[in-house]
């Protein structure tokens, strides 16, 4: 268990108090969700968004996913998900799947859903697959004061094709037990 080097020093510049929870390995933030029994309404995830302008972090609770149309409509941007060979070279610091929202420690804009924004904790990935890092909410607005606010989650009900996790994820906690 360790966090992105990047998030650590992040985290202690602000000088922010936060803790640090140890989880078994997963590959999903619901899953991380589950496992670590934190309501998924208060795991922020973090989304990679990019166009022919740049990078966005859209942030949504752990059980909902991005309506990337409705950002895109929003923001006046044409944005696709960014591709898991660009996630890598922007996070460099993290293993694949594990994005911290912290978009200020990256240099990246951000668009957070209102529900995450509102809650009384947040919990969010740490940089692995084994360590979650909880900030009280009013923290963690702080830290996200310059970000987009918005509904950008779509409805829990929104019917989608998911794609199966990635083979490279599931070795990835495989080789940790």
């Amino acid at each position: 268990m360790s966090l992105a080097q990047t998030v650590q020093e992040y985290l202690e510049w602000e000088e922010v108090p936060y803790d640090v929870i140890s989880h078994p390995c997963t590959y999903s933030s619901l899953a991380t969700a589950r496992i670590s029994r934190i309501p998924a309404k208060k795991l922020a995830k973090c989304v990679v968004l990019g166009d022919g302008y740049g990078y966005l972090m859209a942030i949504v609770p752990a059980d909902r996913n991005v309506d990337i149309a409705h950002i895109s409509q929003t923001l006046q941007r044409d944005f696709a998900l960014a591709s898991e060979a660009e996630i890598a070279d922007l996070f460099y610091d993290c293993l694949p799947g594990s994005v911290p929202p912290v978009c200020e420690a990256y240099g990246f804009d951000s668009i957070i859903d209102q529900q995450i924004w509102n809650a009384r904790d947040v919990y969010f990935e740490g940089g692995d697959h084994e360590a979650l890092i909880h900030l009280d909410g009013k923290t963690f607005r702080q830290l996200m004061a310059s970000a987009e606010l918005g509904d950008i989650k779509l409805p829990p009900d929104y019917r989608h094709s998911v794609s199966p996790v990635s083979h490279s994820l599931q070795s990835l906690c495989r080789s940790t037990d």
